[in-house]
């Protein structure tokens, strides 16, 4: 039934281009979502990379609370 709207809505000229409207903001959102993602990403990443490394200097350096 919305199946049947849709394909008469883009039947018409105007149906068409409020599709190609819709398809062009649904994917700038799509894109967006994807670059917030990879960016979280890599600070995760970078952050559990900076935390292992610096337990791991912890273990190793024996003065390292008397420095202020």
């Amino acid at each position: 039934m919305i199946c049947g709207a849709l394909w008469r809505l883009i039947d018409r000229k105007e149906g068409y281009e409020m599709l190609v409207n819709f398809l062009n903001s649904f994917m700038s959102y799509l894109v967006l979502l994807l670059i917030i993602v990879v960016v979280a990403g890599v600070a995760t990443t970078i952050g559990i990379t900076m935390a292992k490394k610096k337990s791991a200097n912890v273990g190793t350096s024996s003065d390292q609370g008397n420095h202020v």
